[in-house]
């Protein structure tokens, strides 16, 4: 490597030669011309300003070329410096990486988890460092997750120093650490200086928390009280580790690409200075001509590369097969894996299978009789070579044991199959006694049309129909439409409207890293004739319009199909009983429903665009049948890019306390004055979420405490039906959204400081000299007689009997219902209690013939497939 000095005299020399002496001074432009000439080409201009900017801060502007060499050699003893650094860094972060990934497959197949997704014996740990601002007295600390309480000891303020560490099992993930600081100066007296509570969606990365907590006193206000802690959940390694992965995958993707800048511009530096180049590259730089690092093949060109010889190597052996009967095995034994996965076997194709493994029992058998007197008897040399006996022999053995194993499959799907006569047809089989006379010709026929359209068969997308055109349906779309595997379709009163693709805008949201999500539709038709065999039917519009909808679908709903909505408020299970009656067990018909739209969208051009506002960060389904959970599940994150976790029955979809009681408080707390004539100007109308009041917040409190009140109704009676998702709208909201609630004081800010909630507007809708509350919105029509009024029949007939004898009482419903209904023309509630003629007009469960308890439950239970 040359040093310093023999550096300056080799620029000085490639200067010289273009008769600029080392002491002369020379202005930027000029020094650009000397490095343009000496590059053969412009020299990096970003680069070249550095340089001189430093030159000028360094020498006061006159500049020598002996000061650009001492410039130059900085710069590159700083690049040089930078690329080191950068090597031992990415050799850092790839062990890292290596680690966790280590780490990952030890625990990813030996971890178990509950029902909420959550591993068996998480817990939380806190490490309660010390408080401040404390009154000088004695002060006890007691902590509590749901029914498990703890104490720390007893100390004086007014900086009590506990470093006390304490351990909290956790079920759900739902819970929420409360922390309580007492005085205890008089010992039957205790007095409470503060509170503070943390939601464990605040702890979900895994990560050690430290937080100071600022509490608030019994009536909420802020205290000058403060504590120090730690906090650190552990719910799944697995996914701790995947995390660390993903860290550890972006702090190497860093580390490459500062690596490559360096070597790039120290190769444009040296760029002007062929001979000083020449000297250093052997030691120190590999460069381009484009003065680039140099790489070898890319690594995605060795992968490609290799699997083209994967296949090449897979067509010669299955060629090699091709004139023995364990070519035909292959192919069978492919297929109905293929058929059992995709959930596809019925019971023709169970037959039909059974009759193609007879065909190969029968090969077998001819293959079996012609050689194994060969094989088991003297080798004739001109026939067989001694070396093959040993492997021929093991392949006769093998033979022996398929024949049974066929022979138990057969009798197997033969009995599991009742209608053997359609099969048989297929091939001109006429009877019962013609079943093993088979047309051979008809099955040869059929694989060789198998082999030929193996790729197809095998890459096929699935065909989902989205249903509706609302917010919803077109974030569907957004998002399931850029997924090769899945064939998207629309089902729209307005086809015309809808351009063949949707494109999601992400900037401001938390996937805006993601990009803008572009989703192509393959078909848009406003008559569901038009959708062949389509494996999942999915709405997006509100309630209010599901049963039309279904009803609509429902004679081209095919067997083993799915048939579901992106938020299950207003009964829905109930409407699907309704619509399809016995077909659910007979075709296999499995309804489901989400506990959340998967995100916070808007329209922004119908159509064409919509905005994702608020992504969630896990979606809950609730399914008429647990035993296809995996298979309805995989195409539910395949579609939203979400986890899909279980909720336990329907009807805590029903009564989740989410936009059936959030809109109706909000709108009423910003309009309760209206007398339905006044103009409000657009600027003047508060955004849904971010401005949310104080008013706001009580009456949907006042809502939410008669939801909460419902459900320990139906606990009294039956305390282990599992409505543990039915947790109040705060936790609810926090728990939904993650790091995205970044005030979780109360419910006001939690409205207030919920990203995902960001710039959503109140319905409105344009008249003369302004706007009015749009009284057409799915607010009005979907909560009050799909939201509303379902919780206040549960009041009313369901529980009723309860309701008396706890003396639980509906003011909020009541006010809500009254409110809004004037606007619609409609009497749903008169004198507080349901109008019976109104009632098919709405999602009540007596709709449907469920006026008890007793049938409700029954209903929104999972069902059993029958076997």
């Amino acid at each position: 490597m040359p040093t310093a000095i023999e550096k300056t005299n080799i620029i000085r020399k490639e200067f010289l030669e273009l008769e600029l002496n080392h002491d002369e001074y020379i202005s930027l432009q000029t020094l650009y011309f000397y490095l343009d000439k000496k590059s053969k080409k412009q020299f990096d201009r970003e680069l070249g300003d550095q340089l001189y900017q430093q030159m000028q801060k360094s020498f006061n502007g006159k500049i020598t070329v002996d000061e650009f060499i001492r410039t130059f050699l900085q710069a590159e003893d700083i690049l040089t410096k930078r690329i080191s650094d950068s090597e031992k860094k990415l050799i850092e972060y790839q062990e890292h990486r290596k680690q966790a990934i280590q780490h990952f497959q030890e625990v990813k197949d030996v971890e178990r988890y509950n029902q909420f997704g959550i591993k068996e014996g998480s817990q939380l740990r806190v490490y309660i460092r010390q408080g401040s601002g404390f009154p000088n007295q004695a002060i006890q600390l007691y902590l509590q997750l749901g029914d498990h309480k703890q104490e720390a000891e007893i100390l004086q303020g007014p900086s009590p120093q506990w470093d006390s560490q304490f351990y909290f099992k956790v079920q759900t993930g739902l819970e929420e650490l409360q922390v309580f600081f007492i005085t205890i100066n008089h010992p039957n007296l205790p007095q409470l200086l503060g509170t503070a509570t943390i939601s464990l969606s605040a702890l979900l990365s895994q990560e050690l928390i430290q937080q100071k907590l600022q509490l608030y006193d019994k009536q909420g206000g802020l205290t000058n009280y403060q504590a120090n802690l730690d906090l650190q959940w552990s719910y799944s390694q697995a996914k701790y580790y995947s995390q660390q992965i993903e860290k550890w995958d972006e702090q190497v993707k860093l580390a490459e690409d500062d690596l490559k800048d360096y070597q790039r511009d120290i190769a444009a530096l040296y760029e002007p200075f062929p001979s000083l180049l020449q000297q250093c590259r052997g030691e120190q730089f590999q460069l381009t001509t484009n003065n680039v690092p140099k790489t070898n093949i890319d690594s995605q060109d060795l992968l490609k590369i290799s699997r083209a010889i994967i296949l090449v190597i897979l067509f010669l052996c299955v060629l090699v097969c091709f004139g023995k009967a364990q070519f035909l095995d292959i192919l069978i034994c492919f297929y109905f894996i293929l058929d059992y996965e995709n959930g596809t076997l019925n019971k023709n194709t169970m037959i039909f299978y059974a009759i193609l493994f007879g065909a190969s029992f029968v090969l077998d058998l001819v293959w079996a009789a012609k050689y194994s007197s060969g094989f088991w008897g003297g080798f004739e040399i001109d026939k067989f070579y001694l070396i093959e006996a040993i492997p021929n022999r093991l392949s006769l053995i093998i033979l022996y044991v398929l024949f049974v194993f066929k022979t138990i499959l057969i009798v197997l799907l033969g009995l599991k199959s009742q209608q053997m006569e359609n099969l048989a047809a297929s091939f001109g089989v006429q009877s019962q006694s013609q079943i093993i006379i088979i047309n051979i010709s008809g099955i040869v026929q059929w694989l060789g049309y198998q082999v030929f359209t193996l790729g197809t068969r095998v890459q096929s997308p699935t065909t989902i129909v989205i249903c509706g055109g609302g917010n919803g349906s077109h974030a569907s779309v957004a998002c399931a439409g850029r997924v090769d595997s899945l064939s998207v379709n629309v089902f729209t009163r307005r086809p015309q409207d809808w351009k063949k693709e949707i494109i999601g805008l992400t900037k401001g949201s938390p996937w805006e890293s993601k990009g803008d999500l572009v989703g192509k539709i393959d078909k848009i038709s406003s008559n569901p004739a038009d959708f062949k065999d389509v494996k999942l039917w999915i709405i997006g519009g509100p309630a209010h319009i599901h049963q039309e909808i279904l009803e609509k679908i429902a004679p081209h709903v095919q067997k083993n199909s799915f048939v579901g909505t992106l938020y299950a408020q207003g009964g829905f299970d109930w409407m699907c009983r309704h619509v399809f009656g016995d077909r659910i067990k007979q075709d296999n018909i499995v309804y489901f429903g989400l506990y959340n739209i998967p995100w916070l969208c808007k329209i922004k051009q119908y159509g064409e665009s919509v905005r994702i506002i608020g992504p969630k960060t896990k979606i809950l389904a609730a399914l008429s049948n647990k035993t296809r959970k995996q298979e309805l599940f995989l195409l539910l994150e395949t579609m939203f890019d979400i986890p899909a976790l279980e909720a336990p029955n329907f009807l805590t979809l029903t009564l989740t306390p989410s936009n059936q009681i959030i809109h109706p408080a909000r709108v009423y707390a910003v309009f309760k004055g209206w007398d339905g004539k006044k103009v409000f100007q657009e600027q003047d109308v508060p955004t849904f979420y971010e401005d949310f009041d104080d008013f706001s917040a009580s009456m949907l409190q006042i809502l939410d405490d008669e939801i909460q009140a419902i459900k320990q109704a139906i606990l009294i009676r039956y305390p282990t039906y599992d409505l543990n998702l039915i947790i109040p709208i705060k936790l609810r909201i926090m728990q939904q959204y993650g790091d995205q609630v970044k005030d979780t004081t109360n419910l006001k800010t939690v409205f207030r400081t919920n990203t995902g909630y960001a710039t959503v507007r109140i319905p409105t809708k344009v008249v003369p000299g302004g706007v009015h509350p749009n009284t057409e919105s799915r607010i009005f029509w979907e909560d009050i007689p799909y939201g509303l009024c379902i919780l206040k029949v549960f009041f009313q007939t369901i529980i009723q009997d309860l309701a008396k004898m706890l003396n639980l009482q509906t003011p909020g419903f009541d006010k809500m219902i009254e409110w809004h209904q004037q606007y619609m023309g409609k009497q749903f509630l008169i004198n507080g209690q349901l109008n019976q003629k109104l009632i098919k007009e709405t999602g009540a469960p007596s709709k449907y013939g469920l006026n008890s308890i007793e049938k409700v439950l029954e209903l929104s239970e999972q069902l059993r497939p029958s076997l």
